[in-house]
Order: structure tokens, then sequence, then C-alpha cells
């Protein structure tokens, strides 16, 4: 069985989810928070004034069919949602 993770994505703002995929990448803030031995983590973004703060969190899970992943992006994924929350999934790396 294969292990699957997932980065949670949200915030204070309405484009937090939106902030975090222009701004970081979800692989490298996910292998830097293994390296600090935590599972959640707030980052502070700051542009002209306004600071959004983002929340991480990892989630791990055991083997989850590549077909329901996509099931769950089709069905609970549109914009107005996913600007101000998300999920990416990160490549598993040894803690």
């Amino acid at each position: 069985m294969s292990k699957r993770v997932f980065l949670e994505v949200s915030g204070e703002s309405d484009y937090s989810a939106t902030t975090f995929d222009d701004h970081y990448n979800a692989q490298e803030e996910y292998e830097e928070m293994v390296k600090e031995n935590v599972t959640e983590k707030v980052l502070f973004y700051t542009d002209g004034g306004y600071t959004d703060e983002i929340h991480l969190t990892i989630h791990e899970f055991g083997e989850i069919d590549d077909g329901f992943i996509q099931l769950a992006q089709y069905v609970w994924s549109d914009y107005d949602s996913t600007k101000g929350y998300d999920i990416f999934e990160v490549k598993v790396v040894d803690k």
C-alpha cells in the first residue's frame, strides 16, 4: 500500500490558496515542514501593506485510488472555493 500526502491550504482571506499557489511551492513547503517535524504551519504573505495569514496542514493517507481523487476534484472544486481553500498533493519524503 502506498501512502499519499496532501498539503491543505487555507487562510484569513478569500484568496489565501491562490496567493499560496502564486508565491510558494507546495512541495518545498511540505519538505520544510517535515524537516521541522511539524504538521501545521502559518505563513504570512505581505503585499502592499496587506498581510495574508496562510495556514498549511499536512494530511497523510493510505492508498487512495486516482479515480477517487479525480472525482473529488470534479465534485468539490470550483473557483469560488479553491481561491481561499485548496489541497495540493505532494511527493512523500522520509521523516
